[in-house]
């Protein structure tokens, strides 16, 4: 299952995986580290590759699987709504919140 929107500045994807939060910490295509946004935690994702020049991902854990939550800044400025920034993951953390609610809550 996957959902995404995409105005001229950035890309929001949600996706659910079956991967577990093993996998994610083993996988070497990624740079993980434990993250809480409103109070739920989980784990930022840095694709090596990009290293958050462009993308920030969040998963969320369940025993019925993961949510994965991305943002990709699109323009070479890296802005959002106007506002320049250099952090995607501030640009997730700014605009995840009106979906969390749609989010599984996860049991660990």
């Amino acid at each position: 299952m996957a959902c995404g929107w995409k105005n001229k500045e950035v890309i929001f994807g949600v996706l659910s995986t079956w991967k577990s939060r093993g996998e994610y910490l083993i996988d070497k295509t990624f740079q993980a580290s434990e993250s809480i946004i409103l109070d739920r935690s989980g784990l930022r994702l840095l694709s090596k590759s990009d290293m958050g020049a462009h993308i920030c991902q969040q998963t969320f854990f369940s025993s019925r699987g993961t949510v994965f939550v991305s943002v990709d800044l699109i323009d070479g400025l890296a802005s959002f709504k106007g506002t320049k920034f250099s952090d995607p993951c501030s640009v997730l953390e700014k605009s995840i919140s009106p979906a969390m609610p749609y989010l599984p809550k996860g049991d660990f």
